[in-house]
């Protein structure tokens, strides 16, 4: 049965970024001259709420504490509307009076990114020294904030998986926990979404896992931890798909990716997409907010169906898009 409403919209925020990470060339971009105003934005926030406050807005694009202007309009209407809203921050510019603010606003949940417990390697993904230190800082803001108003909030962790930590999960795992956070979630090594890279990308990557064993060994690992009543947002099927995923990044099985009905995601300029890969796929996007309302755009997911059922790109195995 076809979903009635998208388990998460995804709003870009702000497209700027202060790291410049290995995998990603997000830090290439610039907010375009046609983004959406601040008050575009906010309108979004009262379409969910129109719609259905309970859908989870998640606030994407760069680092979002670069604009923090922008940042706020969005929070304090997601407040004042009674919408639930996450976001995903590096971290490294979280001050205290940041984290004090967010606990108090319309955003419930923090998701903070640690690619390794040791500082040398997260730093080397990440592009430029000392970051570790600085997200480390911006993670304890969050939960010291968390635990003075005890009003809900959540901070979690993401990991991005690789051949730099999947022979460390146990370590990474029993770090991450001794941080008190309330959830942690895994991401396989996604190619760049902003380059138009090659389909065997992955044999260029200093990141990507060759070793079999090791992927076994991390994912088994990962599954075991779950098993044993730890707070990881995975399930054993989707720990899975990141298995299958890692094997064979060109021939994934079908029907893993469950995108189509789960998300609708709202891009800087406002264009709206059911995944992150539409045009890969040779679709156009569904629409922009500009124009039409978000709740005739999720029923044009009906248009494309075909399509995005048959797709079996490895982005099917992130926790965004899986099933």
């Amino acid at each position: 049965m076809a979903r009635l409403n998208p388990t998460h919209i995804f709003l870009d925020v702000n497209l700027s970024c202060n790291l410049r990470c290995v995998q990603c060339a997000i830090y290439e971009l610039k907010n375009p001259p046609n983004s959406l105003t601040d008050e575009e934005r906010c309108s979004v926030v009262r379409q969910i709420a129109d719609w259905d406050s309970s859908i989870p807005l998640v606030i994407t694009g760069g680092e979002q504490f670069i604009d923090r202007s922008a940042l706020r309009a969005v929070a304090q209407n997601c407040k004042d509307h009674g919408v639930f809203a996450t976001l995903s921050t590096n971290g490294t510019l979280i001050k205290e009076d940041d984290a004090n603010w967010i606990v108090n606003s319309g955003i419930r949940c923090a998701v903070v990114s640690f690619d390794s417990f040791r500082p040398e390697i997260h730093d080397r993904i990440r592009g430029i020294p000392g970051t570790w230190e600085r997200a480390l800082r911006g993670l304890r803001h969050l939960l010291k904030a968390r635990d003075a108003v005890q009003n809900g909030f959540t901070v979690l962790t993401s990991t991005i998986l690789g051949d730099h930590n999947l022979h460390e999960m146990d370590a990474m795992t029993d770090w991450l926990w001794s941080l008190d956070v309330d959830n942690t979630l895994y991401q396989p090594l996604q190619p760049d979404f902003v380059r138009h890279l090659p389909q065997d990308w992955y044999l260029r990557s200093e990141l990507w896992p060759r070793d079999k064993s090791k992927i076994d060994t991390g994912i088994d690992l990962l599954k075991n931890r779950l098993a044993a009543g730890e707070r990881i947002y995975q399930r054993p099927n989707q720990f899975e798909d990141i298995r299958l995923y890692f094997h064979n990044p060109v021939e994934l099985p079908e029907s893993i990716c469950a995108s189509l009905d789960n998300n609708l995601m709202v891009d800087v300029i406002g264009q709206v997409r059911f995944c992150f890969h539409m045009e890969k796929l040779g679709l156009p996007v569904a629409g922009n907010v500009r124009t039409h309302s978000l709740r005739q755009l999720w029923e044009a997911r009906h248009n494309i169906a075909p399509a995005m059922k048959n797709c079996r790109l490895g982005c099917g195995s992130m926790i965004c898009h899986a099933r």
